[in-house]
């Protein structure tokens, strides 16, 4: 029997901050080194997100933790005024990701419509 973890304010929190980063599930797993359906699985409750995750969103985007952990305050912690290294390969991936998506959607959008036009 699996027993489901009942989805916390910290697991609406995370799909927010993802979402305010513009931030694919994707994209955020590149971050914290965990694959999208783990993502996923935080942000609907169905898993406890890890303290490291956590520290990984405060260290590589600059998330407040007062923010996650109580609602309160700015999203990104303020005294995060430099983007460091990681952040900037980080956002990068991100970009190739989101990218990448994008191709894949225009070229099926490209063959439904090639193949609408042999049809007619």
């Amino acid at each position: 029997m699996k027993l489901k973890v009942p989805k916390s304010d910290q697991s609406k929190r995370l799909k927010l901050y993802r979402r305010y980063k513009k931030l694919s599930q994707d994209a955020l797993g590149v971050i914290v080194k965990k694959k999208q359906v783990t993502i996923g699985r935080y942000e609907r409750g169905e898993l406890f997100i890890p303290e490291y995750v956590i520290k990984s969103l405060h260290d590589e985007l600059g998330m407040s933790y007062t923010w996650f952990y109580e609602g309160t305050g700015p999203m990104d912690n303020e005294k995060v005024s430099s983007v460091s290294p990681a952040v900037d390969s980080a956002t990068l991936e991100t970009k190739i990701l989101q990218l990448e998506l994008r191709v894949k959607k225009l070229e099926t959008f490209v063959q439904k419509l090639e193949k609408s036009n042999v049809n007619h």
